[in-house]
């Protein structure tokens, strides 16, 4: 009985997170089949999404006339609003004719807006009046206005949005987090805090697929599929739920080329297991620990290997973890906010991201933030003494690198320790690396043995810098290595031993 009852609560929760509405939105511009509304609702239909999001105030008649013969809804309208004095808003004949064939649906219109400078305060009295103006004719079609911040406008940053809406006070009007923008203008990454101020007035939220940080200017890596990316989508949707949000989730598709289902069925498949994932994943513990991976230099594959990585470490529920391709963040005042750095990172082929990203990392971790060394990142900042005191062991270019890549046993040293306590010798199929040198006191915890001269070389040990714990582990030289369970399970135990936690498993 017990079982059942809790299958019973189990799909009780599934149900309600299934709850949640799930549409695309910008389907129709690149579409290569260039399907008509009618072939768009069918195909949204068949796979599994809720309903779609509508571009401009055009053609509106046609697209609702399309949602309702598959049982799908409208839940969006964009619109852009010109708040440069002198200037025609909108077309207000359009507007109103919009609001008509909408009401009663509550339908969103999601206001990009033009005319001004980002974040330009000498345009707020105008936009409020405007806003406002429009937030009454939205509500006698039981409409909602949301502010919605996009790269180079007016509303430009979340942060923006909320102000604003702040100003406005109106019940039907709030704000819509946009992650492929979000992701462009704000560098430090910290959306939780974002989210919690915005969210009394957030209604609506996107998500896509997308790589942590992209320093070019198109769109290629900052929109993708959502089964792409190395941004961790499921963190930002963990987040949402232990916030509270239980609004809509729109999925950004804004130039993405090629057949249009090909992409939102691999968007659809992921969005039903990012639900899966969250109906397992317990809410976020408030004292959750913030873990930076740095990594977007190296001779390995790093694109590859920083999904396995980060998967790795976000299996401890405990672990917050972040990605920042860009090393010179090191020397951000934000550094400070996270708990543990883990550096992927290797510059052997260019200078580094400079003295002051490297002051910053010794200070961080003299003051207490944790570290973690992943494989060739023993090679990094080649020409900084002070690294092989932080480091513990460092690469020394003049000795012989590793064994051929192949399969040898790693045996741990102190089993008892809180990072290897419990683990038994394994068997990976790696680079084992010979060139380690340093004097630095560390103390060790695996070791393995070469096949070429016979010697015992460290492959995990330990030590402390300043106030800060230090994990360095050689392992994990690409997909295939990193991927072996004892691999990850040492890298995410290390890292929960220099959060000061204690590892689990």
């Amino acid at each position: 009985m017990q079982r059942l009852i809790l299958c019973l609560l189990l799909l009780g929760g599934l149900a309600a997170r299934a709850a949640q509405p799930f549409f695309p939105f910008c389907i129709d511009w690149h579409d290569a089949k260039k399907r008509n509304f009618t072939e768009q609702a069918a195909m949204l239909k068949e796979l599994g999404y809720d309903g779609v999001g509508h571009i401009w105030l055009d053609k509106v008649a046609e697209r609702l006339q399309s949602l309702d013969a598959a049982g799908l809804k409208l839940y969006q309208i964009t619109m852009t609003v010109n708040v440069a004095a002198g200037k025609t808003p909108f077309n207000q004949q359009q507007f109103k004719e919009v609001l008509t064939l909408v009401k009663g649906r509550h339908v969103q219109l999601l206001l990009i807006f033009e005319g001004a400078k980002p974040a330009d305060g000498f345009a707020d009295q105008r936009a409020v009046a405007l806003i406002r103006e429009m937030s009454e004719q939205a509500r006698a079609a039981d409409a909602s206005l949301l502010l919605y911040p996009h790269t180079g406008n007016w509303i430009e940053r979340i942060e923006d949005a909320v102000r604003v809406a702040d100003l406005v006070d109106r019940p039907n009007v709030g704000v819509m987090f946009n992650l492929c923008h979000w992701l462009r203008v704000c560098p430090d990454r910290d959306y939780r805090t974002r989210l919690q101020r915005a969210l009394p007035r957030l209604q609506a939220v996107s998500i896509n697929g997308a790589d942590e940080h992209d320093s070019q200017p198109g769109w290629d890596r900052y929109i993708q599929p959502l089964d792409r990316g190395s941004f961790d989508v499921g963190a930002l949707l963990r987040t949402l739920r232990d916030l509270g949000y239980q609004g809509p989730i729109g999925l950004q598709c804004y130039g993405i080329g090629g057949d249009v289902r090909e992409h939102l069925a691999r968007s659809s498949a992921a969005w039903r297991r990012l639900q899966a994932g969250l109906a397992e994943a317990p809410p976020a513990a408030a004292d959750r620990k913030k873990v930076l991976i740095v990594t977007g230099r190296d001779l390995h594959d790093w694109k590859a290997t920083t999904p396995v990585l980060r998967a790795a470490l976000a299996a401890d529920a405990r672990l917050a973890v972040t990605v920042t391709e860009d090393a010179k963040f090191l020397a951000a005042p934000e550094l400070k906010t996270y708990d543990v750095v883990v550096l992927h990172y290797m510059n052997w082929q260019d200078p580094g991201p400079g003295a002051a990203a490297l002051e910053g990392l010794r200070q961080a971790v003299t003051n207490g933030t944790g570290l973690v060394l992943v494989h060739f990142a023993c090679g990094a900042f080649q020409g900084w003494p002070e690294f092989v005191n932080i480091a513990g062991r460092v690469w020394a270019p003049k000795l012989r690198p590793h064994d051929p890549r192949g399969k040898f046993q790693v045996r741990f040293t102190d089993v008892p320790h809180p990072v290897t306590a419990g683990l038994k010798a394994f068997e990976v199929d790696d680079e084992l690396y010979t060139c380690l040198t340093g004097d630095t006191p560390i103390h060790l915890l695996a070791t393995a043995r070469s096949v070429v001269d016979q010697k015992d070389y460290p492959m995990a040990f330990t030590l402390t810098y300043g106030r800060g714990r230090v994990f360095h582990c050689v392992l994990g030289h690409d997909e295939r290595a990193l991927s072996i369970p004892t691999v990850g399970q040492l890298f995410r135990r290390g890292c929960a031993w220099t959060a000061g936690l204690k590892p689990v498993e």
